[in-house]
């Protein structure tokens, strides 16, 4: 199983037939403002915008369709992309079409979505990102695709990240304070400057569960050779090093959250800053870990972080049920970012 624990999830409780393809409520709605355009210049992408129409479970034998005639003409032009590489136009669509068709997949926990990411990682590698990233669609869909790439917002994904967010986006201004929120803050709900810090730690425990792989295989190879006061040595490999360890927690105790455009309301403001607030406890606690969601959870958690991490989870949990709250009584779709604090938070139940 992969599954994607990031997007998703409908506006309101009695609204099932409502999907909510934002989580900052207020401001403009990318996956419109931006793709639909493009549907309108190539059907491939209307039928992509068209088979989202409902949720999951609600979804018709006309919605597969759609999901089919895509992927067909996707595959054509993918096929014809090798022999022009030039037409940013072009592959705007295409990348554009990859995204859309991983989010029809997404909600079926398999490596249909993986691939699609994949496609689109493959897609960028080829072209010329400078002239891509002109636009704000441009650079809409490099963002899209490079934070699909972190693998500590995936659970049994095979494939190892390839820490393109780290080579591709953290060149790119991320600015704290801005008018606006950019189309991949509208859309997740994470801001750009806490996404950098959360691909560090996912680089940072995939290294960790590597070595603690090996360390592993090692230890086991070696110990029919060992002596017997040796072989009864129960000490682990601890993964990382003290000092990338410690940097990256001073690191988001010293993050702080963005300023807040002019065009926030008082009610969107209180949310975003709980979520955030809520998004940097997980970090920590996935951090501790060492390992991420590869972590042991029958190895006792680090003793010096154990009142916080209790703390913080109590406190993830809380703030959760508020933007539930909000959700339903406000309409507030910021809760929609939460799913990934969430199954941090239960991985510590």
């Amino acid at each position: 199983m992969a599954a994607w624990i990031f997007l998703g999830g409908r506006r309101q409780p009695e609204s099932a037939s409502t999907l909510a393809f934002t989580a900052i409520d207020g401001s403009t709605t990318p996956l419109l403002q931006l793709l639909l355009p493009l549907g309108l210049e190539w059907p491939p992408i209307l039928h992509c915008l068209l088979s989202l129409s409902k949720q999951n479970l609600q979804r018709s034998e006309s919605d597969f369709q759609h999901y089919q005639i895509a992927l067909s003409e996707l595959r054509s032009e993918i096929a014809a992309l090798k022999t022009n590489l030039t037409d940013i136009a072009k592959i705007e669509k295409i990348l554009a079409s990859s995204f859309l068709l991983g989010m029809f997949t997404r909600p079926w926990c398999n490596e249909y979505w993986v691939q699609h990411a994949r496609g689109m990682t493959t897609v960028l590698r080829l072209v010329d990102q400078s002239r891509l990233g002109a636009s704000e669609l441009g650079v809409f869909l490099i963002s899209v695709c490079a934070i699909q790439d972190i693998s500590a917002f995936s659970v049994g994904k095979r494939e190892l990240s390839q820490h393109v967010w780290l080579s591709w986006m953290n060149h790119r201004s991320m600015p704290n304070s801005h008018q606006s929120f950019t189309a991949l803050e509208t859309v997740t709900g994470y801001p750009g400057s806490l996404v950098s810090l959360i691909a560090y730690v996912s680089e940072d425990a995939e290294t960790n569960a590597f070595n603690d792989r090996q360390y592993s295989k090692s230890s086991s190879a070696m110990s029919d050779n060992m002596d017997s006061n040796f072989g009864t040595d129960s000490t682990s490999y601890d993964g990382s090093s003290t000092s990338s360890y410690e940097e990256l927690e001073t690191s988001l105790a010293d993050w702080v959250y963005p300023e807040l455009p002019p065009m926030a309301s008082p009610v969107l403001s209180i949310a975003l800053n709980t979520a955030w607030e809520t998004m940097r406890f997980a970090v920590y606690i996935y951090l501790w870990r060492r390992c991420g969601f590869h972590s042991n959870l029958l190895k006792p958690f680090p003793a010096e972080r154990a009142s916080r991490k209790d703390l913080f989870v109590k406190k993830i949990l809380s703030n959760i049920r508020t933007m539930v709250s909000m959700s339903q009584e406000l309409g507030i779709s910021v809760g929609n970012a939460m799913l990934w604090p969430l199954v941090v938070a239960a991985y510590q139940i």
